[in-house]
């Protein structure tokens, strides 16, 4: 408390000669670690190797790119002693779009507003270097295909691609068509006329042979006959946050009853999480002068130095098509736990989703359930104004609304536990 919340004060650890719980400073401004050389043991060739609780600490140490010292009073070559420290140092095989991944650890950033904003060239091509996801959604519209044509043989299946951008879902489509044998008439639809110009380039070379038509405008208002296939790739990192539920059931004029949405739902998921490098980074943020308090902003991260606490909850769901119920707003009370075995200060929570595309195809994010080397998403996460303690197994429960007027959409949260209870954070959508 006496140094504040500065990011210029980080923590060294020196681990004792019998060591084996790190996890828990993960959490912390972790600057180095220091290993005695007690901590060493020599082996029958009389090489110096690290206890395997060691090992384990120097090698989470490696993966967060911590200073490593060794610490003696006796031994002054320590020549043999890095050796052995450097073969725990292995490199990992992540491919290019991990790595570039990597280069946004901790750093907090402002959620995607694509109803609001037109996204640039680099966004998009962000997206589209994420294979993963749009496999997921070919195997889930070529299931889909095959299950339309046992009741629609030799038709022609009409799929509306909403939000097209630069076209990947459109090829994925195709690709689908072909691999379920289904003849295919493709609409892609955008509001982002630069996203339109390529598209039309698209469709004027790599398309030519494909029955694919282009259009420019809002898929709320968007005109035409009913589809057999809605697609989207409208998902936040919160499932909900930009804005899928508005989009998609703003376009009921064009789908009936048969019609079928990919994806079908979306449900989003917190956990609470410990992180005073995340903290740090959202108290250092300014936004001006228009009243935004950078604590009561829910930001996307792909986070490293944190710890979740407990296993991720189910918040919100939504179902695509809602056609009995266009309320958007959600209300939860979602009661948590502190599940390490040792005291914790909890700065806010962390967010998720996940979403049945078609079947049983799906996409996650969501810890221990997610999908295996998929990056388009990072977590969510949502600060609290002011920390708080948890022992083991204490209980906090988290209030968590989606609010919706004429114009807007946001979120408000607050904590309580036996001893704390928090404000309401982003009351009214005053800060985002």
């Amino acid at each position: 408390n006496k140094v504040g919340n500065s990011r210029n004060i980080v923590v060294g650890l020196e681990l004792p000669d019998i060591y084996s719980d790190f996890s828990k400073w993960i959490s912390q401004s972790l600057h180095s670690i220091f290993i005695p050389e007690s901590a060493f043991i020599l082996n029958k060739k009389n090489i110096p190797l690290l206890s395997p609780e060691h090992r384990n600490c120097v090698s989470k140490a490696f993966e967060l790119n911590l200073k490593i010292f060794i610490k003696s009073e006796t031994v002054e070559d320590f020549k043999v002693h890095v050796e052995s420290l450097q073969l725990l140092n292995r490199p990992r095989d992540n491919s290019a779009i991990e790595r570039a991944a990597n280069e946004y650890c901790d750093v907090l950033q402002i959620p995607l507003q694509p109803l609001k904003d037109n996204l640039d060239a680099g966004t998009y091509s962000v997206f589209e270097a994420d294979p993963v996801k749009y496999i997921q959604y070919e195997k889930a519209i070529t299931k889909a295909l095959n299950d339309w044509k046992l009741k629609n043989a030799n038709k022609t299946a009409r799929i509306y691609v909403l939000g097209a951008g630069r076209g990947p879902l459109v090829n994925r489509a195709i690709s689908a068509s072909k691999t379920s044998n289904v003849d295919v008439e493709i609409v892609a639809l955008d509001k982002n006329p630069n996203a339109v110009v390529k598209l039309l380039t698209m469709k004027e070379n790599e398309w030519k042979n494909e029955n694919v038509s282009v259009y420019e405008g809002d898929m709320r208002n968007f005109s035409h006959s009913k589809c057999d296939f809605l697609v989207s790739e409208l998902l936040g990192s919160f499932g909900d946050n930009e804005l899928s539920p508005e989009c998609l059931d703003g376009c009921s004029q064009l789908m009936s009853s048969e019609s079928v949405s990919i994806p079908a739902n979306s449900v989003s998921y917190i956990s609470l999480v410990s992180s005073v490098i995340l903290f740090k980074n959202a108290c250092a943020l300014s936004f001006g002068s228009k009243g935004e308090h950078p604590l009561e902003i829910p930001y996307v991260v792909r986070y490293r130095n944190a710890v979740t606490l407990c296993k991720p909850r189910p918040v919100f769901s939504f179902i695509h098509p809602n056609v009995n119920n266009n309320d958007h707003s959600r209300y939860a009370k979602i009661e948590m736990k502190n599940e390490k075995h040792y005291n914790v200060v909890c700065h806010g929570f962390t967010g998720y989703f996940s979403s049945l595309l078609y079947d049983t195809i799906s996409v996650s994010t969501v810890p221990g359930d997610e999908t295996t080397n998929m990056y388009s998403w990072f977590p969510m996460y949502f600060p609290t104004k002011e920390p708080f303690m948890l022992s083991p197994q204490s209980t906090c429960y988290v209030s968590l609304w989606r609010k919706c007027d004429r114009t807007r959409v946001w979120y408000e949260w607050c904590f309580e536990t036996s001893n704390f209870s928090s404000s309401i954070h982003n009351s009214n959508g005053d800060s985002y």
